[in-house]
């Protein structure tokens, strides 16, 4: 499978965002686009919980 585009880092970012990708994929084709609608919402409400 090949991204969309090339990434001109050196680092591994592409990868990082062929996981984040993939992981969406598997809970959509899994579990249906409405957990992964509210997997989202619970990420976004906790993103900036304290630590």
């Amino acid at each position: 499978m090949r991204l969309p585009y090339v990434d001109q880092k050196p680092q591994g970012v592409a990868n990082f965002y062929f996981a984040i990708n993939a992981t969406f994929r598997l809970i959509r084709e899994r579990l249906e686009e409405k957990a992964l609608r509210r997997y989202w919402k619970e990420l976004g409400e906790n993103y900036f919980a304290p630590v």
